[in-house]
């Protein structure tokens, strides 16, 4: 976690200080606490889902997903249908075979 450093006055740190014991909270955690509110007051985000709805604008639409794994099994994507191949045709006969005389019936 990242540090800064800051300074109070006497009177400033010894309110804190007792609101920290009053709280049952330490420095950190009335810092968090307080940082969060400022930044709720200006219209800032403070978590990341948060940030990501809000840079997504207003018409964003949540997808829920399905919450096991059963029930996205029963309904699989559909899929592309499938073309078939075309058709190799064998060549054709010569023509210079000539076609076998027909029997004469007697």
């Amino acid at each position: 976690m990242p540090g800064k450093r800051v300074q109070f006055d006497a009177e400033t740190w010894a309110a804190l200080d007792l609101l920290a014991g009053d709280r049952m909270m330490d420095f950190q955690e009335l810092a968090d606490e307080a940082f969060r509110d400022l930044l709720r007051k200006h219209g800032r985000p403070t978590e990341l889902l948060t940030a990501l709805r809000q840079s997504a604008g207003q018409g964003a639409t949540i997808h829920k997903l399905p919450a096991d794994k059963s029930a996205a099994k029963k309904q699989p994507a559909p899929r592309p249908s499938r073309t078939p191949a075309p058709v190799q045709l064998a060549p054709a006969a010569p023509a210079s075979v000539a076609p076998a005389p027909a029997a004469a019936n007697d």
